[in-house]
């Protein structure tokens, strides 16, 4: 999934940078404009989310890229644990970043004598209840921040002197200790009998990089592999690709993903029903489209 924010860490820049490590200027400079242009704004796709989807829950974002949407859904929409994980380490590392960077902003408070202090527990405080499943973009995101203070301190803050540490917790379920992440690929790791399974699984923006680097087979796998991983009424989010996109993008790429177009039988157009008869999942809702050119792309709901 590819986030337009990028947080602190340039964008060409091949430097692993470790979680722990502070800000240079070098890393800020030309960045705090766009910081503050983009933390103004929320995911387009949290506008077909519903609060259901994720309050208490426990969610796995597969392809959670540089964890923008993956934060904001644990900010917004308060899940008991959610768990992003990508192929790609770098980008794991910047949403390690990202998490702390956005809890540099909320708001210390003291939880009671004798415990250290924490950031603000966002679960005391109800959200606006005259929207409790959609969010409007461009006016209630606001009124929430300031409600649970997810903006308590400037940005400024964290961009001169650097984020402070995620203090851990007892209530562990809250932001941000509600937040976690891995480096993996979730179509590789086995399959195991026992494993903890999640009541919410995100697909976005990545069937079709599954698709075009495993073929039909591989992506028929991922289906299932997300069947088993959802507890018994579960649900999974997917951002739908249009075919037209694969080969729009696989052409700047390398001869295997070129073969791979070429052998697919398995299109977009039969996901629905293989999903639906072959997979096993019992039901399906269209979500909605994102209006924002760079997410307009349908979204559907499929429930296990």
């Amino acid at each position: 999934m590819i986030s337009k924010y990028e947080i602190i860490i340039k964008k060409n820049d091949n430097k692993r940078v470790r979680e722990n490590d502070f800000l240079s200027n070098d890393d800020l400079k030309g960045e705090k404009d766009n910081t503050e242009k983009n933390e103004k704004n929320v995911d387009p796709r949290l506008t077909v989310l519903e609060k259901s989807f994720f309050e208490n829950k426990r969610v796995l974002d597969i392809g959670c890229n540089s964890a923008f949407l993956t934060v904001q859904i644990a900010k917004y929409f308060r899940p008991s644990y959610i768990e992003g994980v990508d192929i790609d380490p770098t980008l794991i590392n910047k949403a390690f970043k990202y998490l702390n960077f956005q809890a540099s902003l909320m708001k210390p408070v003291k939880k009671s004598d004798g415990e250290e202090f924490s950031v603000v527990d966002d679960n005391k405080k109800d959200f606006k209840e005259k929207n409790t499943s959609l969010i409007e973009v461009n006016k209630d995101v606001d009124d929430l921040k300031h409600e649970n203070n997810f903006e308590y301190f400037p940005i400024s803050g964290p961009l001169t002197y650097g984020t402070m540490p995620i203090i851990k917790s007892i209530n562990a379920t809250s932001f941000p200790q509600n937040v976690h992440f891995r480096t993996g690929d979730f179509t590789k790791q086995p399959l195991e009998i026992n494993q903890k399974k999640y009541d919410t699984i995100i697909a976005f923006s990545i069937t079709k990089w599954i698709h075009l680097n495993e073929g039909d087979s591989g992506l028929k796998l991922f289906f299932n592999k997300i069947y088993f991983s959802l507890i018994k009424g579960g649900i999974f989010l997917m951002e739908f690709q249009d075919f037209d996109g694969y080969k729009k993008k696989v052409n700047n790429f390398h001869d295997k993903l070129k073969s791979n177009l070429k052998n697919i039988k398995f299109f977009p157009v039969d996901f629905k029903d293989f999903l639906l008869n072959e997979v096993g999942f019992r039901d399906f809702k269209f979500l909605g489209k994102p209006s924002q050119k760079n997410f307009c792309r349908e979204i559907y709901l499929f429930q296990k």
